[in-house]
């Protein structure tokens, strides 16, 4: 076992509420409350043993219409949060980390369905912003430390983020809102409720939202429906979910420090300016400073980036303006995703003192990364195509637990299976002529002339836990565990340097302790200790997957499952005007996963894979 990195700080937090507006509620009650859009904004978690932090749909509504949820937590403490746009929403940029620990390395869910590491080429979910509109999100609940017990998560050493949708209205409404802006940023949102107080009740809704990049030239929209079911039976209540995504973005090009120092702040993919992107192109294929056979100095009359005959001698080998790569700047690139999610779930007594909560659910989406790439030159002698990574998931799964409670014991033993498919590729398209692309990035190409690699993944998921909350008065106990199993193999359909094989990530007992101890009405004092294991990635482009088969075939019976022990402790202070929370924290980190990227992005060579 190797300890990477050892990760300690503390947090503090308050908040002042006047007190016309001092309906602050406990952790353990707004959890309890039926409808997730009710007012009460939770802040620091009173009554918990761990550290967490709730928003409620109130504090998204202050927001931007079309603002990503995830934005609103970014004032909590220890969570940070980045993105290129305003409204958090553009997925090849927006991060969110806690205590340090990046977005992969968090368990998200919505209504409890796992939404996977929530990363740009997701494997085994979706980003919360293609799943909800803000319009329907009930609450936000950030749980710090390895997050909550029951999570349905495999990777969440650093925290969950869990977001719930909205109950049904008890009666007939309708809510509409229209947003525009600069860049062409427009935004509509339409939502019809129905219902009764005995009866079903449910709504849907339909939001639309387009913006122009703030610099160069292109568009970012989403279409979005959601609608939701909720059917009392009894004493039971059965719940539903359809949701439908389908989002289209123009990408910005990625700068560094030095292009920014070159090109400016304004500097762009070329989108609009097809010639300049040929001319680029055309002066990197004459580039010929090593052997493309040995690899060695020297010409060979054959260009570097290509390995084929110069595209265009007379374009020269100098680059214009400040550019002195081809990769400063490539004509266009987008992200294409198409998701729909849908689950059933019911919740019902089983007698006075046993609770059942069981819910199924399933998720398709296919999604295309594309990069306008000058390493690849179309068949008719454009020297650019269009390079993909292409992905589809189609994935279900079923997750439940049961409460049973026996006086000053609360246990709860659950568990959730997944099976997940997913296909991801590397293709290459052809664009038009020299003289015009005759494509857009915001489509789905079609017909490719070359399959770099081709590959189905398989994964298995299968985790329980058990939990025991103890009420010993003033002071209250939490114990469990949990445990899984993540199996993922790899068969390729186009087989390249990739690999093949099988590996798992299996860790059965993963200990939880928590305790607080409430001082008086106000303070309480919190500690806890969690451990967690995170699983491997089932892609081509992350995780052990990633390298060439020989090194696979190294690494795969003696790689190692990244894991974390948490240590927390802290105290919290509520009253009617004001709320706050101070604590520290250690995070053993051990068995990190370095993956070494080989060579830019575009180019999507094999990485090296090992624990450090």
């Amino acid at each position: 076992m190797r300890f990477h990195k050892l990760r300690a700080g503390a947090f503090i937090g308050a908040s002042l509420t006047c007190l016309a507006l001092a309906n602050v509620a406990h952790a353990e009650d707004a959890i309890a409350e039926s409808d997730a859009s009710a007012n009460e904004i939770v802040v620091y978690g009173k009554g918990e043993t761990r550290q967490v932090q709730e928003i409620s749909s109130e504090d998204i509504v202050t927001l931007v219409p079309g603002t990503s949820p995830l934005k609103a937590i970014e004032k909590l403490p220890s969570v940070n949060f980045q993105a290129a746009d305003p409204f958090g929403n553009y997925e090849w940029s927006a991060r969110v980390s806690i205590r340090s620990f990046n977005q992969n390395q968090l368990g998200f869910t919505f209504d409890g369905i796992p939404l996977g590491d929530m990363t740009y080429g997701n494997h085994n979910g979706l980003h919360i912003s293609r799943v909800i509109s803000p319009e329907n999100v009930g609450r936000v609940e950030v749980s710090q430390g390895a997050g909550t017990l029951g999570t349905q998560s495999t990777n969440n050493l650093g925290g969950t983020v869990e977001t719930f949708s909205r109950d049904p209205e008890d009666h007939f409404a309708a809510d509409a809102a229209v947003t525009y802006g600069s860049n062409e940023t427009m935004r509509g949102f339409v939502r019809l409720n129905a219902g009764s107080a005995n009866g079903a009740r449910g709504y849907v809704s339909y939001a639309y939202g387009s913006t122009d990049k703030y610099k160069g030239k292109g568009t970012q929209d989403q279409h979005m429906v959601n609608a939701k079911l909720v059917v009392p039976i009894g004493a039971a209540e059965v719940d539903g979910w359809v949701s439908y995504s389908d989002r289209r973005e123009q990408d910005y090009q990625d700068m560094s420090l030095d292009m920014l120092d070159r090109l400016g702040y304004d500097s762009d993919n070329l989108y609009g300016d097809w010639a300049l992107a040929i001319k680029l192109a055309d002066i990197a294929n004459n580039i010929d400073s090593f052997n493309n056979t040995t690899g060695l100095p020297g010409a060979d009359g054959l260009s570097d980036i290509t390995g084929l005959a110069p595209s265009n001698p007379s374009a020269g080998k100098v680059f214009p303006d400040n550019y002195k790569s081809v990769d400063d700047a490539y004509y266009d690139a987008a992200g294409l995703r198409k998701d729909f999610v849908a689950s059933l779930g019911v919740k019902a007594p089983l007698g006075d003192k046993v609770n059942l909560s069981v819910k199924g659910y399933y998720h398709n989406n296919r999604g295309m990364g594309l990069w306008a790439t000058p390493y690849v030159p179309s068949p008719n002698g454009t020297p650019i195509s269009v390079r993909t990574t292409e992905y589809e998931i189609d994935r279900g799964g079923i997750f439940g637990s049961l409460d049973i409670d026996l006086g000053s014991n609360q246990v709860s033993v659950g568990g959730w299976y997944e099976h997940n498919e997913f296909n991801q590729a590397r293709r290459f398209y052809a664009l038009g002529s020299r003289t015009d692309p005759g494509f857009s990035f915001r489509t789905y190409p079609k017909n490719p002339f070359y399959t770099q690699w081709e590959f189905d993944f398989t994964t298995d998921t299968l985790q329980y836990f058990v939990a025991d909350k103890i009420d010993l008065g003033a002071l209250k106990v939490n114990l469990g565990w949990k445990g899984f199993k993540v199996t993922n193999e790899a068969d390729a359909v186009v087989q390249a340097t990739y690999p093949e094989g099988k590996i798992k990530a299996e860790d059965w007992f993963q200990p939880h302790v928590g305790l607080v101890y409430e001082l008086n009405d106000n303070a309480e004092v919190f500690a806890g200790f969690t451990q967690s294991t995170r699983a491997y990635a089932s892609a081509t482009t992350t995780g052990p997957f990633s390298t060439n088969q020989a090194g696979f075939d190294a690494i795969k019976n003696t790689l190692k499952p990244e894991s974390s022990d948490t240590y927390e402790a802290g105290l919290r202070y509520n009253t009617s005007s004001f709320n706050g929370v101070v604590g520290v924290y250690l995070v053993n980190f051990q068995n990190r996963l370095q993956s070494v990227a080989v060579g830019s992005s575009i180019q999507g060579n094999p990485s090296a894979l090992q624990n450090v």
